[in-house]
């Protein structure tokens, strides 16, 4: 009973400094970091004791005491100067996440197939992905390093070939069939074979890595259908890595750094070799190309990485953060995978929801929500024995050191620049925020904005 007292006095005292301070909270331009959360917490129902507590200080300071919330339990609006604003968004912040997803609309393109209009995203495409036991091994397209304007040409071809066209005709024939497709030959058949459709149907997979079987039954070709082309018989994707490489790499081109270029100087290699040589080695902040960040979600800002770790202590997967909803809870990452649900599989953007009143907590909090669901990439495929969702792969592999949040010093060095502020953890006011020059977008820094993304 006496910490539960003591808990409500000290409730009480925040609501009164806030007050006081006129609702801000800074020092130095700096919330105070252990007062932060509590001051989220501080819900209708702690300002409502304040003044059941100390009515006098409410008439001292000529405040009327707020209304019960009604039954919608909205804060009554009288409320507004003891209530702790959301987070703003400075025009670098909105800046950093529109050209992370104009980059990201890159991946996506709208294609006429079999007379209907299909959206065809970039496959995923990892050299050395699947392997068999005869020395065969995957590679892709430009070792699936290539960017957009360089991958959606050879794609083009690919489905304007006859080759392609045989390809939809068959599978979209009547009758249940299985399409099988053969890796090291880039290659398929159709076939109509009783046991290996029954052997489907029993979720008995008689498939390899190597030897793909697909399920048909005489439907429209779909979005998958053309995927299944792409990645196994053109061999045209992207890899995790180069799809946020080549993310970041749009990103500080809009502040002028060409970053095959400073790369180049640093690896001793021509800026054109660079992008073959980048990989998740490169993200490894103990490369120091990269630095790690604390992941909670107070601290994010897009084009921060989350990079996911293997059982053998390297990092195995990378996604990039395009935008933080603090009023609305919500993070939205950018990935490159085939372990994810059918229609996701390649290039997608994945959610996570968490509380917005609890922004101190870390992204392996019990409270914060992995939306992306992990599956493998072809059905009947070995599940994956560890993972379900994104979160599942966010917390394994702790003996190896965990996944992590990092982002590229390069890029980090041009926002603090344009905004100084940019990475510091502040709850302004609205229409608040300090006053700099002008910014490399030319508006000026520190000017607050809070569109939602």
């Amino acid at each position: 009973m006496k910490r539960r007292t003591a808990k409500r006095a000290l409730l009480l005292l925040l609501v009164a400094a806030n007050i006081l301070l006129g609702g801000s909270w800074y020092l130095g331009g700096r919330l105070l970091p252990r007062l932060q959360g509590s001051l989220q917490r501080v819900s209708a129902t702690a300002t409502r004791l304040f003044w059941e507590k100390a009515p006098q200080l409410g008439d001292l300071l000529g405040l009327a005491e707020p209304a019960l919330p009604g039954p919608q339990h909205a804060v009554p609006a009288a409320l507004g100067s003891l209530v702790l604003p959301p987070r703003g968004k400075t025009a670098e912040e909105l800046r950093v996440e529109s050209l992370i997803d104009v980059t990201f609309q890159q991946y996506f393109r709208d294609c006429l197939i079999d007379g209907r209009l299909l959206t065809v995203r970039m496959p995923f495409g990892l050299n050395g992905e699947r392997e068999d036991g005869r020395g065969y091994s995957q590679d892709f397209f430009l070792d699936g390093k290539g960017t957009p304007a360089r991958l959606w040409p050879y794609i083009d071809a690919v489905l304007a070939s006859r080759a392609f066209a045989s390809y939809a005709a068959k599978i979209a024939k009547p009758g249940q069939k299985a399409v099988v497709f053969s890796l090291p030959r880039r290659s398929y058949q159709v076939s109509a074979s009783g046991p290996l459709l029954e052997a489907l149907e029993q979720d008995s997979y008689p498939g390899t890595p190597t030897r793909i079987l697909v399920p048909r039954s005489g439907e429209p070709v779909s979005e998958a259908d053309v995927y299944n082309y792409l990645y196994a018989v053109a061999r045209v994707g992207v890899d995790c890595s180069g799809f946020t490489y080549h993310i970041l790499e749009e990103v500080v081109r809009d502040y002028g750094i060409e970053l095959d270029q400073v790369l180049g100087e640093m690896l001793r290699a021509a800026p054109r070799a660079v992008r073959g040589r980048i990989g998740l080695w490169f993200l490894d902040p103990a490369q120091g190309y990269t630095e790690q960040v604390a992941d909670r979600i107070e601290l994010l800002r897009p084009a921060d990485l989350i990079l996911f770790r293997g059982n053998d202590g390297s990092f195995k997967h990378s996604a990039i953060i395009q935008s933080i909803d603090l009023e609305n809870g919500i993070i939205r990452y950018l990935q490159s995978t085939d372990w994810a649900t059918e229609i996701e599989r390649g290039v997608h953007e994945s959610t996570i929801r968490f509380d917005p009143s609890r922004l101190s907590e870390s992204l392996d909090h019990y409270s914060v929500r992995w939306q992306q669901q992990v599956r493998p990439p072809f059905a009947g495929e070995r599940e994956p024995r560890n993972w379900r969702t994104d979160r599942d792969r966010y917390l394994w592999y702790p003996e190896a050191g965990g996944s992590r949040v990092v982002r590229l010093r390069l890029l980090a060095s041009a926002l603090v620049a344009a905004e100084p502020l940019f990475y510091n953890a502040r709850f302004p006011e609205k229409g608040a925020g300090p006053r700099g020059a002008p910014s490399a977008s030319g508006r000026p820094a520190g000017q607050w904005l809070s569109r939602s993304p």
